[in-house]
């Protein structure tokens, strides 16, 4: 009983809510119309990394556009698109040279 005790305890401890990849974050990179799942809006890093940005404002959904973001990556929300990180967005505009966002 002790061993499972000792377990389920550092199970608990291994999924603490502030995992590395519920982070903050600010980036640069460009919204990209993904054709999958009846169609959505995503962004992509300048890393090249995709983000699946949460209640994105409309102004905002153009295919191309260079934008600036800051928010935050939270695993515990999934979505249908399985398209990149759930991006709570706190903070958005579009992309103009040159900038002091950061």
């Amino acid at each position: 009983m002790r061993v499972f005790l000792a377990i389920l305890a550092l199970t608990l401890f291994a999924c603490d809510k502030n995992d590395e990849s519920d982070k903050q974050v600010a980036l640069s990179g460009t919204v990209k119309f993904i054709a999958l799942e009846g169609g959505f809006y995503g962004i992509e890093g300048d890393d090249g990394v995709h983000y699946d940005p949460i209640d994105f404002d409309e102004r905002f959904k153009q295919d191309g556009l260079r934008v600036r973001v800051k928010g935050r990556i939270d695993p515990s929300i999934g979505t249908i698109h399985m398209w990149g990180y759930s991006l709570i967005i706190t903070h958005i505009e579009e992309e103009t040279w040159p900038v002091d966002f950061y």
